[in-house]
C-alpha cells in the first residue's frame, strides 16, 4: 500500500457515512492557530468533535512505520470519531484492533458503522482508561500479547502514566507505543518517566505536529527504521537556535465576514 491509497480508502469511508475529514492547514493560514494543523471530522456544517485528531504528518508517520512492523493485536486509548483506529485498521488489514473512548458514544457508533465495512473483528468500546483496559483487553484478546498500542486519552501527565502501566503488563517483546500529543499538551515529564521506569527504546518526535512519541520494548531496529525516527527526533537546542533566528510573525488572513465558522459541539468531559 502507499499513502495516497490509504488517504483515498479514508476519504472514500468518511464519504460513505456522509462526513468529510477537514484540517491539516498549516498555521500561517490561520493566524498562527496550531489547531488547524491536526483533523476534525465535519458533517454538513457542524464539526462532530471538539477534539483534534491525529494529523496528517503523523499518519505519515505511521504509514511509514507500517512498513517495518507486523502487528497482530491492537489497542486504542482514546477514539473520539475514529481517524486513528479506521487508519490502523487499513493500515493492518490483518490485525484485529480494539479501542476504548469513555465520553464519545456517537464517536463510538460512528466508528463502529465505518469498522465492520473493513474488518468483522474490530471494535470500538465504551470504557475508561485506565481503569477498563485490564478487563477488555482481557476479555477481548484473550491470552494473546498487544503488539501496537495509541495512547491518546486524556491528556494529562498522571493520566499518561496510568494509562501506559495498565497497559504494559500485556505488551509483547516487539511492542510499539504510539503516545500523542505529548510534546503539544506538555506531557514531556511523564513521558521520559516512563521510557527510564522501563528502559525503553524511545524516539520523541519533536518534527510532528503534536509532537508525539514512539517507544519500543526492543532495542533491535532496522537502521533506516532507525535513522527515519532520529531525523524527526532533533534536540530541543537546535530546534531554539532555529525559532531564535527566526521569530514567527503572527499574519493576519483576511477572512471574508460571509463566512460562517463551523458551529462547535460541546466538550463531553465538561
Amino acid at each position: 500500500m502507499q499513502f495516497p491509497e490509504l488517504i483515498t480508502k479514508l476519504m472514500y469511508l468518511y464519504d460513505q457515512s456522509m462526513t468529510k475529514i477537514i484540517g491539516g492547514y498549516p498555521s500561517y493560514f490561520t493566524n498562527s492557530n496550531h489547531d488547524t494543523m491536526f483533523n476534525f471530522v465535519v458533517k454538513k456544517n457542524r464539526l462532530l468533535s471538539t477534539s483534534a485528531s491525529i494529523a496528517n504528518d503523523e499518519l505519515f508517520v505511521i504509514f511509514n512505520l507500517s512498513k517495518y512492523i507486523n502487528p497482530k493485536n491492537i489497542y486504542v486509548i482514546g477514539n473520539s470519531y475514529g481517524i486513528s483506529s479506521i487508519a490502523l485498521s487499513i493500515l493492518f488489514p490483518k490485525a484485529k484492533l480494539v479501542g476504548i473512548d469513555k465520553f464519545r458514544t456517537e464517536g463510538i457508533k460512528f466508528t463502529n458503522n465505518i469498522l465492520k465495512k473493513i474488518s468483522a473483528s474490530n471494535k470500538v468500546l465504551q470504557g475508561d482508561s485506565p481503569k477498563d483496559n485490564r478487563k477488555i483487553i482481557k476479555e477481548n484478546f484473550k491470552n494473546k500479547k498487544l503488539d501496537l498500542v495509541l495512547i491518546d486519552g486524556l491528556h494529562t501527565n498522571k493520566a499518561q502514566i496510568n494509562d501506559y502501566n495498565s497497559i504494559e503488563p500485556f505488551l509483547s517483546k516487539k511492542s510499539v507505543v504510539i503516545f500523542h500529543d505529548v510534546i503539544n499538551c506538555k506531557l514531556t515529564k511523564s513521558y521520559h518517566s516512563l521510557t527510564k521506569k522501563y528502559n525503553l527504546n524511545n524516539f520523541l518526535l519533536n518534527k510532528t505536529t503534536s509532537g508525539m512519541a514512539l517507544s519500543f520494548k526492543t532495542k533491535n531496529l532496522n537502521n533506516n527504521l532507525k535513522n527515519y525516527l532520529q531525523f524527526l527526533s532533533d534536540d530541543f537546542n537546535t530546534l531554539l537556535k532555529l525559532s531564535n533566528l527566526y521569530i514567527k510573525k503572527s499574519v493576519k488572513a483576511k477572512i471574508s465576514k460571509k463566512v460562517k465558522p463551523f458551529k462547535m459541539p460541546d466538550h463531553p468531559q465538561k
